[in-house]
């Protein structure tokens, strides 16, 4: 019992310091967890549909917050993080690349953290012609 309660304490305080940070960055969602969801049929009918579902908060990557989504394998992996050429948030197998690039804000992004309310409604997937963005 003892132990119980020494996990739920250090898991406590592991999202509030996570929380701290984000919150340092400028974030205004500072939980450490993102889910990535569509309704879009076209998007769930796709491969990349595996991207979808929940990140967790890892560290900082150029200066901004860095999610990921673990797969079954190491490969399989998913990372949600702020490109800084394109100031846009990506979702990519490769971190700071853009090795299976499916889902992103527009360029140009003004959001601190990929939940913030400046990226509402700026999301994009790439179901277009060729994979383009739409």
């Amino acid at each position: 019992l003892k132990i119980s309660q020494m996990i739920g304490t250090s898991k406590s305080d592991l999202t509030k310091s996570q929380e701290e940070l984000l919150k340092s960055l400028g974030c205004q969602c500072t939980s450490p967890k993102v889910n990535l969801t569509t309704t879009d049929q076209n998007i769930l009918k796709k491969s990349d549909s595996s991207q979808l579902g929940q990140y967790l908060f890892q560290g900082i990557y150029e200066e901004h917050a860095f999610f990921l989504k673990r797969g079954l394998t190491e490969k399989d992996n998913v990372y949600l993080y702020f490109d800084t050429g394109h100031k846009q948030w990506r979702f990519t197998s490769d971190l700071g690349g853009k090795k299976n690039l499916f889902f992103a804000t527009e360029e140009k992004s003004s959001a601190k953290c990929p939940a913030d309310i400046s990226a509402e409604g700026h999301w994009q997937a790439a179901t277009g012609t060729f994979g383009r963005f739409k």
